[in-house]
């Protein structure tokens, strides 16, 4: 439990990395973004995310707003808005590892044997993993702070 904490402390730092090398491109559009990473719980996410990709369609952050709303979600226990969202979040931008991680994980926790479209579910969880996989293969550290050897360590455990 605790390396799944600090894993995940890494990743949101990294995410706040990445969420910095994108471009504004106005003051209400940053505050906006600003209001979804300093959300403090996922209701709060959710409100700030659907704000910034309502009020800027054309947004940088529209993938990693997407994404952040689905992982939101996941904590509430929605796994059909998390799987919504999070598709959204790849459709916006395809090399979106985490996104794609989610929405496999999240396939993969709620398809059980007897469901009648199984064979389609373990369909997405085997796309969604397997692009996910060989993104990880030659993603870059979200955080420059962080060694090589834990960042081999957070890619396997993704």
């Amino acid at each position: 439990m605790r390396r799944t904490a600090t894993i995940t402390m890494i990743l949101l730092a990294g995410t706040l990395a990445f969420a910095q090398q994108k471009k504004v491109k106005s003051k209400a559009e940053g505050e906006a973004v600003n209001a979804m990473l300093q959300a403090q719980d996922p209701d709060g996410r959710i409100k700030a995310a659907d704000a910034l990709i309502t009020k800027f369609a054309d947004t940088e952050f529209k993938s990693y707003a997407l994404y952040l709303e689905a992982d939101a979600w996941s904590q509430k226990n929605d796994t059909d808005k998390t799987i919504v969202f999070g598709e959204q979040a790849v459709d916006a931008d395809p090399s979106n590892y985490q996104a794609s991680v989610l929405v496999a994980k999240t396939y993969a926790s709620t398809t059980h044997a007897n469901d009648l479209d199984k064979a389609e579910k373990v369909g997405k969880i085997e796309k969604f993993a397997n692009t996910a996989l060989k993104q990880l293969e030659s993603a870059a550290k979200p955080n420059p702070n962080i060694s090589d050897a834990d960042w081999t360590q957070i890619k396997n455990d993704l």
